[in-house]
């Protein structure tokens, strides 16, 4: 083969890299987006049904971020941050991909 021949071939395989990895962390930025959402509304729901049953703050808040990690594993995804302020719920999702993870937060409860 000529050097022509394998530089082309080498460019044409590292394209196909670059397009796949790119297509991963797409993937894996979607994903955190939902795995973010429904962990936040579990969560939300947690600290409603915590507080209902007159538990003390940091009971609600263990076990919203409780229901959020449970979440989160499920997705193979990892929380990064569990906030409860009020009735709502704060939370971060990091989700691994090709190149180091890929984050998202969604907050669920009334404003």
């Amino acid at each position: 083969m000529s050097v022509v021949v394998v530089a082309v071939v080498a460019m044409a395989a590292l394209l196909a890299a670059t397009v796949l990895a790119a297509g991963d962390v797409a993937l894996a930025a979607s994903r955190a987006r939902g795995v973010a959402d429904a962990a936040a509304l579990a969560a939300a729901y947690s600290a409603r049904d915590s507080r209902a049953l007159g538990q003390s703050e940091a009971v609600v808040l263990e076990s919203a971020c409780g229901r959020a990690a449970e979440v989160a594993q499920r997705w193979q995804a990892t929380v990064t941050r569990c906030e409860v302020a009020g009735g709502a719920v704060l939370v971060g999702i990091r989700v691994r991909a090709v190149f180091g993870g890929v984050g998202a937060a969604s907050r669920a409860g009334p404003r």
